[in-house]
């Protein structure tokens, strides 16, 4: 058998995103045809086993074709994931932070913009991994408005799963830290990284705060307690409380930049 191409998040044949395989030989022969030149069986490429391991390795719904199973990743396979605290015996020497911009907030249905990633060594920023990532699909505006990531910019962007191995080899075997980190972990685990591992420690700055920074209390809507630290636990507000430099909100590695930061700080403030 031979084929011509394999497209991933195709929009155009079918309802929602699938992945195309461009076979040779097509026998219909329709007028207006777009692609003719898969019309002669002889066309193409041959379908090897180089393409059938691109099949395999790409992080899609399960799905059988010619004999290729194709295996997705359920987002309940984090339920079991435990976030550690903080402790005031507790060694952070060397750790991995990490952020993703979304077109969305539903990991099933949303793709990742962008992933930035920062390693730590005693404190200090050391690597850092950044990239776009070309969703497949059009932007919504409301996606653009916040992290300020258009079509044009992502348009010669690689796709996701070419950028993951990549992303999960800076990583290592490292700990994890992102504030909302249950969000992004859902978006790269959907995507098809490998960066769930039970022997993993996993920090998020969100719920650490929560635990170490008292925000105002509300009964029906109306603030009941002013004696409070903080009055959201978001990022931004954060950095602020902080005093932790954020020039570039809602970009990944500005972000993930800041969260290193700020996790230091909650560090400092347990310990």
């Amino acid at each position: 058998m031979n084929y011509h191409n394999i497209t991933v998040d195709d929009m155009l044949n079918g309802d929602g995103l699938r992945t195309v395989l461009w076979v040779s030989g097509c026998m219909h022969h329709c007028r207006g045809c777009q692609n003719p030149q898969t019309w002669d069986a002889k066309s193409g490429i041959p379908f090897d086993e180089a393409a059938k391991e691109e099949l395999e390795n790409l992080p899609k719904a399960e799905i059988v074709l010619s004999g290729v199973k194709l295996k997705c990743r359920p987002l309940d396979e984090l339920d079991d994931i435990k976030f550690s605290n903080i402790t005031a015996n507790g060694k952070y020497n060397s750790f991995v932070v990490f952020d993703t911009e979304t077109t969305g907030l539903s990991a099933a249905k949303d793709k990742i913009l962008e992933i930035g990633a920062i390693r730590f060594e005693n404190g200090i920023p050391v690597a850092a991994f950044e990239t776009l990532v070309n969703p497949g699909k059009p932007i919504p505006e409301e996606a653009s408005s916040i992290n300020h990531i258009t079509d044009d910019m992502v348009a010669n962007a690689p796709a996701i799963w070419q950028v993951l191995p990549a992303f999960d080899a800076f990583v290592g075997k490292s700990a994890v830290v992102a504030h909302n980190l249950k969000f992004d972990l859902k978006f790269i685990h959907r995507s098809g990284s490998k960066l769930i591992d039970s022997n993993r420690k996993y920090y998020c700055t969100y719920e650490q705060s929560k635990r170490l920074l008292k925000g105002p209390t509300y009964r029906n809507g109306e603030m009941t307690d002013k004696d409070y630290d903080v009055y959201d636990h978001k990022l931004g507000t954060l950095c602020e409380y902080y005093h932790i430099f954020q020039p570039d909100q809602h970009r990944a590695v500005a972000d993930a930049f800041a969260t290193g930061k700020l996790f230091l700080k909650l560090v400092e403030e347990k310990q």
